[in-house]
């Protein structure tokens, strides 16, 4: 029998509780002492429909989706490795809009003449001014506020967003990841998961 037990898509920033009764032809021997994790609070979703070509005849609009499964009360959101190529990238404004709705704009034409884009985007950074190309992978406050999807749900589609507001330019978007991180999950009462130490459990946790 294997003594190791994996489970996917627990929710994060949430407290488990687990214990284990041994079953043998013998009898059980009885539960062990419950034990218990917390799983992070943020978690990482990257796209999956990249690469996009940005086409450089008319004025083309491009859009990357990132569906998150699970819900959570979203305290901080960041953009992690934005990146693509784009001939003058002061044609672009790249925005993100989550499932409710609310769009916030990352970049706004910026850099003249400049290629190309690698950047993360985080409303904590201290750098608030972006290089020229941003092509160096650090994280860049963002030109709106990734603070407007705060108290707002997680689950559904994220869209980032990248219009290229003039003709004859083309690119790629090579990729992007989303981080959202929620609050945590109040505890509450169930007669049917264990108490540990007088502490309540959570009432949507797993019990293996």
């Amino acid at each position: 029998a294997s003594n190791s037990y994996s489970s996917s898509g627990l929710n994060p920033n949430m407290t488990y509780y687990w214990h284990v009764n041994a079953v043998t032809p013998c009898g059980a021997s009885g539960f062990t002492t419950t034990f218990s994790f917390t799983t992070d609070g943020c978690v990482l979703y990257t796209a999956i429909d990249v690469p996009i070509t940005i086409s450089a005849s008319g004025t083309p609009t491009i859009t990357s989706t990132i569906n998150v499964p699970t819900g959570g009360t979203i305290n901080d959101v960041n953009v992690i490795d934005l990146f693509g190529t784009h001939t003058r990238i002061s044609d672009l404004v790249i925005s993100l809009t989550s499932p409710l709705g609310t769009t916030v704009v990352l970049m706004d034409q910026i850099c003249l003449n400049q290629d190309n884009f690698d950047v993360d985007f985080d409303d904590e950074s201290a750098l608030s001014v972006l290089p020229c190309p941003p092509i160096d992978g650090n994280a860049y406050q963002p030109f709106g506020l990734l603070s407007d999807f705060d108290g707002e749900n997680t689950s559904g589609n994220w869209v980032l967003t990248v219009s290229d507001v003039q003709n004859m330019q083309g690119g790629a978007l090579q990729g992007w990841s989303l981080q959202l991180c929620v609050d945590p999950v109040s505890p509450c009462t169930d007669s049917d998961l264990p108490t540990v130490s007088g502490t309540s459990v959570i009432c949507e946790g797993d019990n293996v």
